[in-house]
């Protein structure tokens, strides 16, 4: 057995599923959508919690509210009897759990992965339905509702795949519903929207993630019930458990959108001496005129991967093309080919369109110009996600968000210990603002990228000094887990976004800048990241068109 890995927290259907060309609704569609509805408000993010204190003591986890009693489903690895935890629902309401039983077998920790909370805030709480994971059969649908730890969101992404194995040689149901670490705990559904599967463990493969299989739950109920680690199988006794129906589901018919055969294009520039590629939406702008073009066609892409003098692959002949202006807030750029290229999103249309019905659970699809359309499923509403990866480094930690601005400590090495700055000097003022705690600091921060020039007001004892320092980037942590080492990569510039929205297309950093659209060919945005194992990341079709309307206003 390969190397087997806990998606621990600190520690699609991706077939080729093509949707029909018609306008009535998908079927397929609507099944996942109905699983997804029933699903969504019993799927709960956790953390161990000092009820006296009122303090969060551990790392973000997943889990799944399965009955009147509020009881949760979650992972062994996760829990431990007796402690408290903070239990957060889709809608916003909070609640305080108890950790019940747990099963680690003394031989293999690793295994069942089975545990048990309960949830001892008065209240009336969703919970979804038990299934069955022994009536399982290899490629049937499923569906995962949890919260990936690096998003930091207080809602769930939805993502969808088939099961590959019933049952592995180590007891657990492996699927391609793609998981990472934060998910562990959360619960697999089956279309109906019954918990089949907990969240429990990955390997490096995208389509290698394993669940503990919702029967093991069942079957050592009564055991679980006490505030027990077991190193042993305790004693089964299963649960009555009403019989549920599964929806039937049928793959759509295999037709390919010809309204959305040339719109993505292949994009081609070198920085620093270093070849690049990105993919670009290609849009025809009758009706808009550049002063410097009278070209009919324009291109949007990712703009921190389109270097200056970029080209245009169409086919195997090379176009010339010129930017007209950059956003670095969503990443975008917006080229002109030297001539114009046949095809495109029709520009005039898609603004007289107002759909953009998030719903999670819609098919979307990304085409490419030289391969397969990407497809996936839409995880999630609109949601802003703030720099953390890509914000301007200074270097200086100042401690919680009441505490003073003093540093407590500057990284050897950063901007801020480069230019002389040292533990216990206090930032009294960024560029002429002034802070007062460390949670204006922060926000000042929050408002600047790497290669800005701050102008810095420090006191040092009771002297005031100016620094100017330039910003630097975030350093990279790299982890051996298999999160982090799935095919491609992650996008650097993932974050710094006020809106975007989720999905589990599995695009690589140079399949990003693209377009994507839903079944019946609504455009509904760039694909702007690769953000993490089991997360793509689009920019709203919204911020697309404003950008647009924006680049030629000001040309």
């Amino acid at each position: 057995m390969k190397k087997f890995y806990f998606i621990f927290l600190a520690a699609v259907l991706l077939t080729q599923y093509a949707c029909a060309q018609q306008n009535k609704p998908n079927k397929a569609e609507e099944a996942l959508k109905a699983g997804i509805k029933k699903a969504y408000p019993a799927c709960v993010r956790m953390w161990s919690y000092d009820t006296t204190a009122n303090k969060r003591t551990g790392g973000q986890f997943s889990g799944v509210v399965v009955d009147k009693e509020h009881h949760i489903l979650t992972a062994a690895h996760v829990t431990w009897p007796g402690l408290t935890y903070k239990v957060m629902f889709p809608d916003g309401r909070e609640a305080i759990a108890v950790a019940l039983g747990k099963i680690e077998l003394a031989a293999d920790k690793t295994r069942p992965d089975v545990a048990i909370m309960q949830v001892i805030t008065k209240g009336d709480w969703p919970y979804a339905d038990m299934g069955s994971s022994a009536a399982l059969v290899v490629a049937e649908p499923l569906i995962s509702i949890a919260y990936p730890e690096t998003l930091n969101q207080d809602k769930p992404t939805v993502r969808f795949g088939h099961v590959t194995e019933v049952k592995n040689s180590r007891g657990f149901i492996k699927s391609t519903c793609m998981m990472e670490p934060g998910d562990s705990g959360g619960p697999l559904f089956d279309l109906s929207g019954n918990v089949i599967g907990l969240h429990s463990a990955i390997e490096v493969p995208e389509d290698a993630n394993y669940d503990v299989p919702v029967d093991l739950y069942k079957k050592y109920w009564k055991s679980l019930m006490l505030p027990t680690v077991y190193h042993a199988l305790p004693d089964s006794v299963i649960i009555s458990v009403p019989r549920v129906n599964k929806s039937v589901f049928k793959e759509p018919a295999a037709a390919r959108l010809s309204k959305l055969n040339g719109t993505c294009v292949t994009i081609r520039s070198s920085s620093n001496g270093v070849s690049q590629q990105a993919l670009g939406a290609l849009f025809f702008v009758d009706g808009l005129h550049l002063k410097t073009s009278k070209n009919h066609t324009i291109i949007v892409s990712k703009s921190s991967i389109v270097a200056d003098a970029p080209v245009v692959m169409v086919g195997k002949k090379m176009v010339a093309a010129t930017i007209i202006s950059r956003d670095k807030e969503n990443d975008l750029v917006l080229l002109v080919p030297a001539s114009d290229i046949r095809g495109g999103i029709n520009y005039q249309a898609i603004c007289k369109d107002t759909l953009l019905d998030l719903a999670p659970g819609t098919f979307l699809r990304s085409p490419q110009p030289d391969t397969a359309d990407i497809t996936g499923v839409l995880g999630s509403k609109l949601f802003l996600l703030p720099k953390v990866v890509n914000a301007g480094y200074l270097g200086i930690f100042v401690g919680d968000n009441n505490a003073s601005t003093s540093a407590l400590w500057v990284k050897p090495n950063s901007p801020a210990a480069k230019n002389g700055i040292v533990a216990k000097d206090a930032v009294t003022e960024i560029n002429g603002l002034p802070v007062h705690t460390a949670s204006e600091f922060k926000a000042r921060m929050q408002a600047h990228w790497p290669g800005d020039t701050l102008i810095l007001k420090i006191k040092r004892a009771e002297v005031f000094m100016t620094k100017a320092t330039v910003l630097g980037t975030v350093p990279a942590v790299h982890f051996d887990h298999p999160a982090e080492l799935f095919a491609g990569g992650k996008s650097d510039r993932r974050d710094g976004f006020k809106e975007v929205f989720a999905h589990d297309s599995r695009l690589t950093p140079q399949r990003c800048g693209g377009p994507a659209f839903d079944c019946e060919g609504h455009f509904y945005g760039i694909n702007i990241a690769r953000y993490s194992r089991a997360v793509s990341i689009t920019i709203p079709s919204k911020k697309v068109l404003k950008f647009i309307a924006d680049s030629f206003q000001k040309e």
